[in-house]
């Protein structure tokens, strides 16, 4: 099988990848999915039907899935991903857990509550397991768990899940992911502002929005615009007229820039 997986096999793949990656951004979604299952079919042949490296290619046939309104499709491509790397044993424990994280989300936007939680609690308890209890992952589900639990009214377990990741994001220092505070800080002060503490959101806001610049590069442009569109509404509702004019100058060029 490593003889199977050589040069031949990698350069079609990523072939074929660059071309579903084409099709997909064209909005061909269903071309896409026939062509990343021909990379299915070859790694499957090469490797074996349950290799954990198919789990990847599986994630993105996935999204393609709920991109063609495919969700009971999409909903058991997942499930397939998460018994693929449960069977593949201790060395994909992250990556189990990651796909936990994934489901839960793909639950929440359905809005099925419970199997959101028990997705998203799996997934904190296999980083728990694998990586030791304060670890940049397992931040990572406590924000996940918080923005469930925000999306379903459960603002004070969200607001405890918060404190928890930022409190483990600042003990970790240089290890943490700058990003995930920055969204943290965003999250809380999203709390802040529905609890008419206005005065606190607004320094929220400003922490996020300073991270989420600083971060552009490797961040994601859709995060940064929603912290700016929410700050700014925070500010134009307190009359906050210089700053607001200052964070219009920030968003009209984004938003811009993010235009399909």
């Amino acid at each position: 099988k490593s003889e199977a997986w050589g040069s031949h096999f990698s350069v079609r793949i990523v072939l074929l990848d660059s071309l579903a990656n084409c099709l997909n951004a064209e909005g061909r979604y269903a071309d896409a999915e026939t062509v990343l299952r021909k990379v299915l079919d070859i790694q499957r042949k090469a490797l074996g039907k349950d290799h954990p490296r198919t789990a990847a290619v599986l994630r993105d046939v996935a999204s393609l899935l709920l991109r063609q309104g495919k969700t009971a499709d999409a909903e058991q491509t997942y499930l397939e991903i998460v018994r693929i790397l449960d069977a593949a044993g201790k060395d994909q424990r992250g990556e189990l857990a990651a796909a936990h994280a994934l489901i839960g989300g793909f639950y929440k936007d359905q809005g099925r509550a419970q199997d959101a939680e028990n997705a998203f609690t799996r997934a904190l308890s296999l980083r728990e397991e694998t990586y030791g209890k304060e670890h940049p992952a397992v931040a990572l589900s406590l924000l996940d768990l918080a923005r469930f639990r925000r999306s379903v009214n459960r603002v004070p377990e969200a607001g405890a899940d918060l404190a928890k990741a930022l409190e483990m994001s600042e003990k970790l220092g240089s290890a943490s992911d700058p990003l995930l505070m920055g969204y943290v800080f965003l999250e809380q002060a999203g709390i802040s502002r529905e609890q008419g503490n206005a005065e606190g959101a607004k320094g929220l806001y400003a922490e996020s929005v300073a991270i989420l610049e600083a971060q552009a590069r490797r961040g994601d442009p859709h995060l940064l615009l929603r912290s700016l569109e929410e700050y700014a509404a925070l500010l134009k509702s307190i009359n906050q007229t210089a700053a607001l004019a200052e964070l219009e100058k920030k968003i009209a060029p984004l938003k811009q820039a993010l235009k399909p």
